[in-house]
């Protein structure tokens, strides 16, 4: 099939797609750390394993990849120890020709391949108001966008009855960051060069984090007593509460590898409006050599439920900032947003909106998935995507993606069809 056929039955496939009812996913996707099992019988030691195949095409490429991963779990009353590793394969039609064996003459499947790891860490978790975390793992300290990542580090929360401390410090790694090629599959699509991408060190201490969130939940419960004749008693109502949670949040990027170093800090709060909608907004202020500036993001959603139809979530959200220096450029490296499938958009591609929706029907061991996305400057990157994901006993889960993008750097309008099977066991 030729690049112009492939355009017009990507085109063909997308629109559709569009007309029917459908909504969309955002994240990494992995099911292995809820399929850990036993070793053996009565045994604290578990392990699961993944195994993921994919195949597409854009309007000028092909794509395809695996990826195999083991985790190990150790778990004894409040300790955990746990290791998630394994192997990497992805090719690109645009990369050049497929490699040949030198040892055998055969023609490879992929032409790269990475093994690592992506956890390992030991934990321990009270499972009433203390959680620590020491060792390569993901991180994220309860914050709505600063940070989402994975490095080597420490993480701490600490819970004080309506309130929350969450502490946590580490160094990232390029091939093993949440943007690496341990988590995102961004590597396959590499649409165009010359966007503004965070600097991720390769050695320990390049490029660091460190910060603390501390927030207020308020509980909602009010005290209430009453008398029945011999016994006096206290009941607890629950008082409907508009504000969710209000919280502060001090953050530092740091290392050899970071010039311009900085430090946020700021406010972050979710209140809930009629018809239950929720409002998550964060504003921090960026402290850093040439580049000061305010950052702010809101975010309104709402899930709608349907009984055995499922429940149906929608989320609209809104990045931007507010320039004290002229020309401010925001700096926050590990904030990993992952808006579009293939675009991977994050903080420095701001201002943007994000409008994102997901429908699932456990009866039917089906989610359908949308996400639409635009950014206001520099390229002018718009990426629609859609995303059907279907289980099939139990551990096999077949996900089907198309995605549409613009942008002024690129010459056409470009399409991406996409097929990827997970299996867990």
């Amino acid at each position: 099939m030729n690049v112009k056929l492939k355009s017009k039955f990507l085109i063909v496939i997308f629109i559709f797609l569009l007309i029917s009812p459908i909504f969309s996913q955002w994240t990494c996707r992995s099911k292995l750390g809820g399929y850990l099992k036993p070793i053996k019988k009565k045994s604290h030691l578990l392990w699961a394993a993944e195994t993921t195949f994919g195949y597409g095409f854009m309007t000028d490429r092909s794509i395809k990849n695996a990826m195999i991963f083991i985790g190990a779990d150790y778990s004894k009353k409040n300790y955990q120890f746990y290791f998630e590793g394994g192997t990497k394969a992805w090719s690109n039609s645009l990369n050049g020709p497929y490699q040949y064996s030198s040892s055998k003459g055969s023609r490879r499947i992929f032409q790269k391949q990475r093994f690592g790891i992506r956890e390992g860490f030991y934990r321990f978790n009270n499972k009433k108001d203390k959680n620590l975390t020491l060792g390569f793992h993901s991180m994220n300290f309860g914050d709505y966008f600063l940070l989402n990542e994975r490095g080597l580090g420490l993480s701490y929360i600490q819970k004080m009855k309506d309130f929350q401390l969450n502490v946590t410090g580490a160094s990232v790694l390029k091939d093993f960051s949440r943007f690496g090629t341990f988590c995102s599959v961004h590597y396959l699509y590499n649409m165009f060069h010359g966007r503004n991408l965070a600097y991720i060190g390769e050695e320990v201490g390049e490029t660091n984090f460190a910060g603390a969130m501390f927030k207020w939940v308020p509980s909602g419960k009010k005290k209430s007593s009453s008398n029945d004749e011999s016994n006096e008693f206290s009941s607890t109502e629950k008082k409907k509460q508009i504000l969710k949670e209000l919280g502060i949040v001090v953050y530092n990027e740091f290392g050899t590898g970071i010039d311009n170093l900085r430090t946020h800090y700021g406010l972050m709060s979710t209140i809930e409006l009629p018809l239950k909608i929720k409002v998550r907004s964060e504003i921090l202020n960026q402290n850093a050599i040439d580049n000061k500036a305010v950052i702010y993001h809101v975010k309104a959603s709402k899930q709608f439920n349907f009984a055995s139809k499922g429940q149906l979530f929608i989320q609209l959200g809104y990045f931007n900032k507010i320039d004290i220096d002229n020309n401010a450029m925001v700096y926050t490296s590990f904030s990993n947003l992952f808006i579009g499938e293939v675009m991977r958009m994050d903080m420095m591609d701001i201002p943007l909106y994000q409008f994102a929706a997901k429908h699932r029907i456990p009866k039917w061991k089906l989610h359908v998935k949308l996400q639409a996305t635009q950014q206001f400057t520099d390229e002018n990157i718009s990426e629609y995507n859609l995303a059907i994901g279907k289980t099939f006993f139990k551990r096999a889960k077949l996900t089907t993606m198309f995605s549409r993008m613009e942008a002024d750097v690129l010459d056409e309008t470009y399409y991406m069809a996409r097929a990827e099977l997970r299996i867990t066991f």
